[in-house]
């Protein structure tokens, strides 16, 4: 059996620590601590489906995309986030969910009728509509 969290995690660390030493000009120990929270996010719903190739694409993925998150629509946003909770665990967790969508692999337990637009359809329905006005009313 292959964990698909160990090469996961190393690349999603290696994505974050490479954009923040771009987009920042220097690498950060809590950037990488926030990218491997990311990325275990981001793995959870795909574990079990994904293979590890599929973890990895979506370690790098999140990586970028929970740091442009973190940082840029943070400030253009103006909100105050104490340790990125916002851009880690909500942007990772629905990055996770759709990309659970796209990596699901067919399998003899899995009902293979379905495309990857339906899943992808499905895993959206569920995910997107957790984040608006009315969350917690």
């Amino acid at each position: 059996m292959v964990n698909t969290y160990s090469p996961q995690l190393l690349l999603v660390r290696l994505g974050w620590i490479f954009a923040e030493a771009f987009f920042k000009g220097k690498p950060s120990l809590f950037g990488a601590i926030s990218g491997s929270m990311a990325g275990l996010i981001a793995v959870s719903p795909a574990a079990g489906y994904s293979g590890p190739m599929g973890a990895i694409m979506l370690g790098l993925v999140v990586g970028v995309v929970c740091l442009f998150f973190c940082t840029m629509v943070e400030n253009a946003l103006g909100y105050d986030n104490s340790l990125d909770v916002f851009g880690v665990h909500c942007i990772g967790g629905i990055i996770g969910a759709l990309g659970t969508g796209m990596l699901v692999k067919s399998g003899p337990r899995r009902n293979s009728a379905y495309s990857a637009t339906s899943r992808m359809q499905w895993q959206t329905t569920i995910s997107l509509p957790k984040v608006g006005p009315n969350q917690g009313r």
